[in-house]
């Protein structure tokens, strides 16, 4: 039970892309939980993962594509789709296949081409590879932390700061779901040649503080009641 989300956005002021990387921090076990995991971890060569699902699983999942990173720098999105089924495919050999839905979100730059891919493993004899050219949640939280993105029309024409905005306004929105948690880990992932405030990763933090700020500055989030019913609205029966 999680929310993670992963958008592309650009630079402030260039055509230069990075993409924004948001999760939760809860786990649960069975009538418990806590809220002091970290959901995005990094794999291999610049490439970052996302962990929905059970975690255990994901986490051997995670393993598996970082060995498989390390294996070979996929170059571009052909290679990297390759790379992700294969590893899938190790990880479905293995005891952690439960056949519970798992799914890792892998992002990072082919060249300098912003990457979302998602590879999801369960039931089915296979995995499941697809590629995102805007943006992608994944977990319980999912569908709203989506639903609210799009109604903003997100796009990767957002600047990093609106974009960023967007993003943390999703994942709040995703708390409505029980299973999301109140932390929030809200990042952004450069190429690796853009050093400015980024790690070997290419990844620095962004200011959450700054963005609840604005959230209650907006007063958007949470549940607006409506006083009264403007004079301007008149209901009327149905014509037999």
């Amino acid at each position: 039970m999680t929310v993670c989300i992963a958008a592309i956005c650009e630079e402030r002021g260039t055509n230069d892309k990075c993409i924004l990387l948001c999760a939760d921090t809860r786990l649960e076990y069975g009538v418990s939980s806590n809220d002091s995991n970290r959901k995005i971890g990094k794999l291999a060569h610049g490439w970052i993962g996302m962990l929905s699902g059970d975690f255990v699983a994901a986490s051997e999942l995670h393993d598996w594509i970082k060995a498989g990173i390390l294996a070979g720098v996929p170059a571009d999105r052909t290679a990297l789709h390759g790379v992700l089924v294969e590893a899938s495919r190790g990880f479905m050999g293995t005891p952690f296949h439960k056949k519970n839905a798992i799914e890792i979100m892998v992002c990072g730059f082919a060249g300098n081409v912003p990457t979302i891919a998602s590879v999801s493993v369960g039931r089915a004899s296979s995995p499941t590879v697809e590629f995102y050219q805007t943006f992608h949640a994944s977990g319980s939280g999912a569908i709203i932390a989506e639903v609210f993105m799009n109604l903003r029309d997100l796009s990767p024409r957002f600047s990093i700061d609106h974009a960023a905005y967007i993003v943390y306004e999703a994942k709040r929105y995703s708390e409505k779901n029980p299973g999301v948690g109140p932390q929030t880990v809200l990042l952004a992932m450069r190429p690796r040649t853009v050093n400015a405030g980024a790690d070997e990763f290419g990844i620095y933090a962004l200011d959450v503080g700054a963005m609840k700020e604005m959230e209650e500055a907006r007063v958007r989030y949470g549940v607006k009641e409506i006083e009264e019913i403007p004079d301007s609205v008149r209901f009327t029966e149905l014509s037999q």
